[in-house]
């Protein structure tokens, strides 16, 4: 395959992957900021721990804290385990994953941020955060590395 071609490709997946994490972290920014208007149920956590999801190349465990919790909404009981929007990416760093640990321990009561128009979807700190944030500007910064290479002749 040709230089160009190569090129070409690599820059057109690096947009296409930018494209779509953009699209993905813009919605999920955008019911961020709509949570901050939800109700609140009070809630118990009911799970507080860490989970390995994965394995460094090093062999080394990564962990991710876990938090469950239950609320009830119209008689209904749910469960539900975001604290915030952007969490499956930064509660696997260590820092934010014990303070948010710490914070949630089992047994504790809660105020749970519920979507009315889907009770089921719910989150402990409502509201934008970093990491809500920090979902769109990479993708987005990965888009525009592809469409620097495009424009720059593959």
């Amino acid at each position: 395959m040709s230089e160009f071609l190569d090129g070409f490709t690599t820059n057109l997946l690096f947009l296409g992957f930018g494209a779509l994490g953009l699209w993905r972290g813009w919605r999920e920014l955008g019911r961020a900021w709509h949570s901050a208007t939800w109700p609140h149920a009070v809630g118990e956590v009911v799970g507080s721990g860490t989970r390995i999801e994965n394995y460094h190349d090093d062999g080394e465990p990564m962990r991710r804290a876990v938090i469950t919790y239950r609320y009830d909404v119209g008689g209904t009981t749910y469960r539900g385990a975001r604290v915030f929007f952007g969490d499956a990416i930064a509660l696997r760093f260590a820092g934010p994953g014990r303070r948010r640990l710490a914070t949630y321990q089992a047994g504790r009561l809660v105020r749970v941020a519920y979507d009315p128009a889907n009770p089921a979807s719910a989150v402990l700190e409502p509201g934008a955060s970093t990491a809500a944030y920090v979902a769109c500007l990479v993708p987005a910064a990965v888009a525009a590395l592809g469409v620097v290479g495009l424009l720059a002749g593959g």
